[in-house]
């Protein structure tokens, strides 16, 4: 999962949840695109 995918789908996490990312879609520049803050991880 990356960045953008995350934002979209965070609110069907449940609670408790297991989130499987790649951090290679985590830099800066895929952070800024999502609209999200450096650090969520």
């Amino acid at each position: 999962m990356n960045a953008a995918a995350l934002k979209k789908n965070l609110s069907r996490l449940k609670e408790r949840g297991t989130i499987i990312v790649n951090i290679s879609g985590f830099d800066k520049r895929n952070l800024r695109l999502a609209g999200i803050e450096e650090g969520l991880l």
